[in-house]
C-alpha cells in the first residue's frame, strides 16, 4: 500500500479488504501517526461496518464494537497516536482534514523503542518534540 502523510479513505478500504483476506488476527501499526491512524481506523471498521464510510466516524462515533486488537510501535514522537482515541483522515474528494473519536480504537498494547525513532532527521525531531509539547500542555488544561 501506498502511505500519505495524512491517511486517505481509500487507503483504509484496501486495509479493511486486505485484513479480511488474510485471516489475521490483530493489526500491527509501525511507524508514526499517519499509520498509527489508518490501523485504528481499519480496526473500527472491520468490527463496525456500518461505519464502512469512514467518514461517519467523524467528531465522537457512536461505535458498538471494540476494534480489533492493534499492537502500535511508533516511529516518531509527538502525536501520541499510539496511546490516543482519535484519529484523523483527509476527504480529497471535500478536501479537508478531520478528526474522530472513539474509546474503541485505542491500541491495546504500544511499544516505544527510542532506537526506532533515531534515525528521524533533526526537522522530524523537533517538529514532533513541539508536538509532544502540545500534548502535554493539552494535558495540563484538561
Amino acid at each position: 500500500m501506498k502511505w500519505f502523510r495524512i491517511p486517505r479513505l481509500r487507503l483504509w478500504q484496501q486495509g479493511v479488504e486486505t485484513f479480511k483476506q488474510s485471516g489475521a488476527d490483530y493489526l500491527i501499526a509501525i511507524g508514526g501517526g499517519s499509520p498509527q491512524d489508518t490501523c485504528k481506523a481499519i480496526g473500527i471498521i472491520i468490527n463496525n461496518p456500518e461505519f464502512a464510510d469512514v467518514r461517519s466516524l467523524e467528531g465522537g462515533a457512536e461505535t458498538k464494537n471494540a476494534a480489533v486488537p492493534m499492537i502500535a510501535i511508533p516511529t516518531t514522537a509527538g502525536t501520541a497516536a499510539e496511546v490516543t482515541i482519535k484519529l484523523r483522515d483527509y476527504d480529497v474528494q471535500n478536501r479537508r482534514k478531520f478528526v474522530c473519536y472513539d474509546p474503541h480504537d485505542i491500541p491495546v498494547v504500544a511499544i516505544i523503542d527510542a532506537d526506532m525513532m533515531s534515525s528521524m532527521p533533526a526537522s522530524l525531531k523537533a517538529a514532533t518534540g513541539v508536538d509532544a509539547l502540545t500534548h502535554a500542555i493539552e494535558g495540563y488544561n484538561h
